[in-house]
């Protein structure tokens, strides 16, 4: 059911009626939170860079309320623009997940089922007053459908991700396609590409502020420990560097039995350690005080967690594919990126072992962020403004 209800009340200069000049923006985002990783650091990432240069209604999933409403507390100049109403998931889609057999599955039928309410909170605020462009803004994954193409308003669907195939039906609703990578890019026809841009949210990525420490020299790898995620490269290429380069993995994930027991084979647990997924206040002392962040993932689309290092000012590696390419090609600071293209298996770990090393050996001395958002929200804000120009052509 939709509760309509907003995560803050209808009060004067909350962004609530549209400043002069300033486009009136629906964003369709069920995760967006400042308080937790991947897909909501997305959502939340976008919606705020939206609401730079509009004044922007963000549909979300109840759950993230909490989260919202502290960070507002904190930082309400921030927050000017942003509106926010929580939408409830249908009932059947909680009674749905508990079926443990059917978790997967169920997960997409109750997301399925909040779209279909998010419509109807959508179509009942746009007959209230009028919205210039609908943005879907999370889930980013695109060979799932959105709501936004059923607005009757000119629509961007994305950043979007993923890595299987879509309905054409579906690519050719949108306005507008964003996408966030090459290799989901590559996948349109040639005639959509001429409607899609490139952006990556992970860049938008907000943190909080993070005290500059000295470095410690150990390395540190903050991804769940899964299979796309490749920690086992991360192992093997530690098993090529010297025996002082040590690696702390601060996750949970199926694969950690399999990395403990490939750990021992390779000779290098000593030089390992396993903390579990550790509180965030703790993550972010962490990230803070490594010599370096290793990012392995082979079926990287988003990489929040290497926005996140880089934004603390951590030194990292990583495996320059897909969106972790693209975000790491946002720095500000070349230095304190080792991005390795995978070729080979061996050369791949060669080169990475390399870039273990040395940031272990020789921790960087800058300190600060170093991901520069600028170029990613100016293709945000030329996604809004194309398809809102788009519609007025067509009228």
């Amino acid at each position: 059911m939709a509760s309509g209800q907003s995560s803050s009340k209808a009060e004067p200069g909350r962004g609530l009626v549209s400043a002069e000049g300033r486009p009136r923006v629906l964003a369709i985002a069920f995760a967006c939170d400042p308080e937790r990783g991947s897909e909501s650091a997305g959502g939340w990432g976008t919606v705020n860079a939206l609401a730079e240069f509009a004044d922007v209604t963000v549909l979300h999933h109840p759950r993230h309320t909490d989260n919202i409403e502290a960070w507002r507390r904190r930082s309400p100049a921030s927050q000017a623009h942003l509106r926010y109403v929580a939408v409830d998931t249908v009932p059947w889609g909680l009674w749905a997940q508990r079926i443990k057999p059917l978790a997967r599955l169920s997960w997409r039928a109750r997301y399925l089922g909040w779209l279909q309410e998010a419509r109807k909170v959508a179509l009942a605020l746009h007959a209230e007053e009028p919205f210039d462009v609908a943005v879907h803004a999370s889930l980013g994954i695109y060979w799932l459908p959105s709501t936004v193409v059923d607005l009757p308003m000119p629509s961007v669907w994305g950043p979007v991700s993923g890595a299987a195939p879509s309905p054409r039906s579906l690519w050719r609703c949108a306005t507008l396609r964003v996408t966030e990578s090459s290799n989901v890019y590559r996948r349109f026809p040639e005639e959509l590409r001429r409607r899609t841009l490139i952006a990556n949210r992970a860049v938008l990525s907000h943190i909080p502020d993070v005290p500059t420490v000295p470095r410690q020299p150990y390395l540190l790898f903050t991804s769940p420990l899964e299979q796309r995620k490749a920690p086992s490269l991360a192992l093997r290429a530690l098993a090529r560097t010297p025996s002082d380069v040590r690696l702390l993995f601060i996750h949970r994930g199926p694969e950690e039995d399999r990395l403990k027991a490939l750990a021992r084979k390779l000779g290098v647990s000593e030089r390992v350690e396993f903390r579990g997924r550790v509180p965030r206040e703790e993550m972010w002392a962490r990230i803070a005080e490594t010599a370096g962040c290793v990012f392995t993932g082979l079926r990287e689309e988003g990489g929040c967690a290497l926005a996140e290092a880089m934004m603390v000012g951590a030194p990292v590696a990583v495996v320059d594919h897909g969106g972790a390419g693209l975000v790491a090609g946002a720095s500000s600071d070349p230095g304190r990126v080792h991005a390795i293209s995978p070729t080979t298996r061996e050369e791949t770990l060669e080169r990475l072992a390399q870039a273990m090393t040395a940031m272990s050996r020789n921790p960087s001395s800058a300190t600060g962020g170093y991901l520069d958002q600028e170029p990613t929200k100016r293709v945000l804000r030329e996604a809004v403004e194309t398809a809102m120009a788009a519609r007025l052509k067509a009228s």
